[in-house]
């Protein structure tokens, strides 16, 4: 076995409008019921794939700056993310060869650099 170690944690800097709860997330939202909406993603209607991923991109840094805001206004549930995941595997449009499917490639490039290396891309 190699000797590997966890990436020391980069401190981020949080923008001043960094979401304080799920419901400031950009692409939460809340059915007729009032339940959270985990994935609810309209594509922009530009034929752009970068442009997609960007989004996607920004997202995940939204969510990073409410996981790393230390003025939430309500606890984060330790399953957030879990439930962000299923949510988009639910939705059907993750295709990486569908604009759906490139925010979520964006959204997830940036989270898995987040938890590799501590580094956001």
């Amino acid at each position: 076995m190699g000797n590997s170690s966890a990436p020391k944690k980069i401190s981020r800097i949080l923008q001043s409008n960094a979401p304080r709860n799920v419901d400031e997330l950009p692409f939460t939202s809340r059915d007729e019921s009032g339940r959270i909406v985990w994935w609810d993603v309209v594509p922009p209607r530009t034929n752009y794939w970068e442009a997609h991923a960007t989004l996607g991109k920004a997202y995940a840094l939204d969510l990073l700056d409410l996981i790393d805001n230390p003025n939430k206004s309500e606890p984060l549930n330790e399953r957030t993310f879990g439930f962000i995941a299923a949510a988009i595997a639910r939705e059907g449009t993750n295709d990486p060869r569908t604009l759906g499917g490139a925010i979520v490639i964006g959204f997830f490039n940036c989270i898995s650099e987040y938890l590799i290396s501590g580094r956001t891309l």
